[in-house]
């Protein structure tokens, strides 16, 4: 059942296949009102909407296969999407800018697009700009696709990643986020490839986490507020593997608490710091077969400084 009213811009109540398409829906605004909510639904096509001025833009509750493509989502005050205990959902091709994200729920920190217990939901070809929190946001959800985004002069993070596990994060442009390009705070086996991640106060950071694989992201020039390290890693072990991290205002790498990444096969040069820190004594970090801008190894270019063994390099 679809029913257009005065609380919700648009509800769509349990059944699916409802298709919802070149609409203007605004000024619902206010506490968990939102411009479209889906409850207990399946299979709906959202396409080609402006969404805008509403309290939350798109809100999906156990809500499943569903499709949200083309169209604007912009100026709500909450997220411009939501998903809630739902799966298997396609956001795809959507202009999400000037979000609030005022956090009313379970996490203080917030997204454009913020995925909540949702899992394998695909996001890709979005453009995310000037949101006031951070742009895509998931919390305990696992086996998503993040892919081909566009994370510019968001607020907070580009991209973070919060108790959620097995995503793939791929080929996206994060830059200009306030505080970090891409964080990961208690999640493992995640896969972040070939993302380009710049400009941020800090590239990537990952905190408690184990068995992330980062392999062919292209890291630089992150220095607006922090240490403007390319690679942070709190009480960590995971694989950072062939990536390139170069022209950061701080470290290249900076390790504490017991991180102790593989590190290998990276590029890692010109960054103002130095290529590789490790702040902690009680833990031998071990970087093997990196270039680090000089044939003659980690000196003159790059140094490496703390509990470090440099073992062969490129």
């Amino acid at each position: 059942m679809c029913i257009r009213d005065s609380y919700h811009g648009i509800t769509v109540l349990s059944g699916g296949r409802h298709t919802l398409k070149n609409l203007t829906i605004n000024g619902h605004s206010g506490e968990n009102i939102c411009g479209v909510a889906m409850f207990d639904t399946r299979d709906n096509t959202l396409s080609n909407n402006i969404i805008k001025t509403n309290g939350v833009g798109v809100m999906l509750l156990r809500s499943h296969e569903n499709e949200i493509v083309l169209g604007e989502i912009h100026h709500n005050d909450h997220q411009g999407i939501d998903l809630n205990r739902s799966h298997d959902n396609m956001i795809k091709q959507i202009d999400l800018q000037f979000n609030n994200g005022k956090s009313t729920g379970f996490l203080a920190a917030n997204g454009a697009i913020r995925l909540h217990k949702s899992d394998r939901n695909t996001i890709m070809l979005n453009t995310l700009i000037d949101n006031n929190y951070s742009g895509i946001l998931l919390k305990v959800s696992s086996d998503n696709l993040l892919s081909h985004n566009t994370l510019i002069d968001n607020h907070q993070m580009g991209i973070v990643i919060n108790d959620s596990h097995r995503n793939r994060i791929s080929r996206n442009k994060i830059e200009h986020n306030d505080t970090a390009g891409i964080q990961l705070y208690y999640s493992n086996n995640n896969q972040i490839t070939n993302n380009h991640v710049a400009f941020n106060g800090v590239g990537v950071k990952e905190a408690n986490c184990l068995d992330n694989v980062w392999h062919g992201n292209y890291i630089w020039f992150n220095l607006k507020i922090y240490s403007g390290c390319g690679y942070h890693g709190v009480a960590s072990m995971s694989s950072f593997i062939g990536n390139t991290i170069t022209g950061d205002k701080g470290d290249a790498i900076y390790l504490e608490q017991g991180a102790n990444p593989i590190i290998r096969k990276n590029n890692i040069f010109d960054n103002d710091g130095a290529g590789l820190t490790n702040i902690d004594t009680t833990v031998s970090v071990i970087a093997d077969q990196n270039w680090w801008g000089d044939p003659a190894g980690p000196g003159a270019n790059q140094t490496v400084q703390g509990n470090v063994t440099v073992q062969q390099w490129a």
